[in-house]
């Protein structure tokens, strides 16, 4: 990755050299050329493009890497030649094929895991079938046809072995490989076993089980031991608030459960604690005593609350709309919303009208 972030950074080092791989990919490949660029640190889905869009002009740049080099300073032109140097061993065309078959099922992975609609469940699942992937790929077949795909561009590469330093080295021989195919299979194995172990690591945590736990609770209202771990839950009440959110509300994922408790509960805290009806209720009392100085004068059953039409008109008109649709909210009478919104609408309408008069 770090030889195509580099080859697409000073192919964009200036207008020139950008002119010259396009001239050369577009006479090479017609339309459908692709610009390379330099890879950007913090998107995670580009990389796989990035290698793809390399093989499939690797004439082009080795080309231009060409044209480059006897064209520019010595300073640019000693930087093509490296790179072209580079880009002629068949060692980096396997290098681009492994990279690319790691990296498609990873962004594939990634692009599933940033979805809106995504559940843990559901990453746990993608995330096994990406590990029984690299799983399958572990094999000499599998290695194979990626040395076939290499042979497509260069028959032959070499292994090359760095020479350890004085200070680690032995009486013991060196490991020495057969061949260069044995080599690049191991180092290939060992990439596919670092990122299992990774997965491992980060997905396979008790964490995420107690979370899949939580999520199957709320989708499906049935009650879990795993509930009983958190002292904040009050298993009782959650399972009738589940009941009642359920009886008014489909849903069938996790991102519209959030959404509709979101509109449901404005108080996140009654919800965590699983606090009764007429408790929300108070704590909207707390919200709205700066707007009415007489509350403590209103009944104990809390039915002006309930009921936004029990309030005066007066009161009515200090209270923003946000509180007004926060009442709308606790409301159970769907009747009520109905005229609430339509006296709303025309409420607004009104205004509009004495603002700025008739449109008509």
């Amino acid at each position: 990755m770090g030889l195509v972030h580099e080859l697409g950074g000073f192919f964009n080092q200036s207008g020139k050299f950008k002119l010259i791989f396009q001239n050369i990919a577009k006479s090479e490949h017609g339309s459908t050329f692709t610009s390379l660029k330099p890879l950007c640190p913090t998107r995670w889905t580009v990389r796989t493009p990035a290698i793809r869009s390399v093989l499939k002009q690797y004439e082009s740049v080795l080309m231009a890497l060409e044209e480059m080099a006897s064209c520019s300073s010595p300073e640019t032109s000693a930087k093509a030649n490296g790179l072209h140097g580079t880009f002629l061993k068949g060692n980096t065309v396997l290098g681009l094929l492994m990279a690319e078959d790691l990296m498609g099922d990873l962004e594939c992975l990634n692009t599933s895991l940033q979805l809106r609609k995504q559940t843990v469940s559901g990453m746990l699942e993608a995330v096994d079938h990406v590990k029984t992937s690299m799983q399958d790929k572990r094999t000499e077949e599998h290695f194979d046809q990626l040395l076939w795909q290499q042979s497509w561009t260069y028959n032959q590469f070499r292994s090359h072995v760095r020479k350890p330093t004085k200070r680690c080295t032995g009486q013991a021989a060196a490991h020495i490989h057969p061949d260069a195919q044995s080599l690049y299979r191991i180092q290939f194995y060992n990439a596919l076993d670092t990122v299992n172990t990774q997965f491992i690591e980060r997905f396979e945590q008790a964490g995420f089980h107690k979370l899949q736990q939580l999520e199957n609770v709320l989708l499906h209202g049935d009650m879990d031991k795993v509930v009983e771990e958190y002292p904040e839950l009050n298993s009782r009440l959650l399972q009738v608030q589940l009941a009642m959110f359920g009886a008014n509300y489909t849903y069938e994922q996790a991102q519209m459960l959030l959404a509709l408790f979101g509109k449901w509960c404005q108080s996140e805290r009654s919800l965590r604690s699983g606090g009764s009806f007429k408790e929300h209720l108070a704590n909207l009392i707390v919200s709205f005593k700066s707007y009415f100085p007489d509350m403590e004068e209103k009944p104990a059953q809390l039915d002006w609350v309930r009921n936004p039409f029990l309030l005066s008109e007066a009161n009515r008109e200090k209270l923003p709309l946000c509180h007004q649709e926060k009442l709308l909210d606790v409301s159970s009478d769907r009747g009520l919303k109905m005229t609430f919104e339509n006296s709303t609408l025309t409420h607004a309408n009104d205004k509009r009208k004495k603002a700025f008069g008739s449109f008509a």
